[in-house]
């Protein structure tokens, strides 16, 4: 679909941006679930759609994002990287570095950025999710309309966090954003070999821990 508020208008972001900015007093902008039903309406302005029915949407489409992920698939958000849902079962000895002491460590679950982890799953690109979140709405054509910029709206502030100055805060799912590492010399895995490794920006997400524990329950 192409119901993105990034590809139809661009000025919408720097005016968001710059709104953020003045009310935090912070060069980070950090985007959030009311960002994106913000932009969705500017672009929508005279449709007929309220601030309440575009956050209802926003909050219904991170229940179908995060459902995904309790399935155990992958999302594949284009030109961005493979969000994989995991289990890290625990058992094993960690040091508690607070009392000094040996614990055993609990099964815990992860989401990241990865492109050699798979996905018990399977994937899902960022595309598919849109359609069949706009599906959810079959035979209202008002509800679908909203639906299909509210997801594409959605990844398009994903994307974004690529810019080491945005940030992505979703309340009850996690945060997005990136991180740059330097250049440096790694070591092949395959064949021991010390190799160059040029300076690059990569995304990075942190799962909220109520969603932590929803994982945990889901892919266990």
């Amino acid at each position: 679909m192409k119901n993105s508020v990034e590809k139809a208008n661009k000025s919408f972001f720097e005016e968001i941006d710059n709104q953020i900015r003045e009310n935090t007093g912070k060069n980070i902008i950090t985007y959030k679930k009311e960002t994106v039903a913000q932009l969705v309406l500017s672009h929508l302005k005279g449709n007929g759609y309220s601030r309440v029915e575009a956050i209802e949407m926003v909050n219904d489409f991170v229940d179908h994002f995060k459902a995904t992920l309790l399935s155990g698939s992958s999302i594949v958000i284009t030109k961005h990287g493979r969000l994989v849902p995991r289990v890290k079962e625990g058992g094993r000895p960690v040091r508690d570095l607070s009392r000094g002491t040996q614990i055993e460590m609990k099964t815990t679950a992860t989401v990241t950025f990865s492109k050699t982890k798979k996905a018990s799953g399977g994937k899902v690109t960022s595309r598919t999710l849109v359609q069949t979140f706009v599906e959810k709405f079959e035979g209202d054509q008002k509800k679908q309309y909203l639906a299909g910029y509210i997801a594409s709206t959605f990844f398009a502030c994903v994307a974004r966090t690529r810019n080491e100055s945005h940030r992505m805060e979703v309340r009850g799912l996690g945060v997005f954003r990136s991180q740059r590492l330097k250049a440096r010399i790694g070591r092949n895995p395959k064949t021991g070999d010390q190799t160059n490794i040029d300076e690059a920006v990569y995304p990075r997400f942190k799962v909220s821990k109520p969603f932590r524990d929803e994982l945990v329950a889901a892919l266990k």
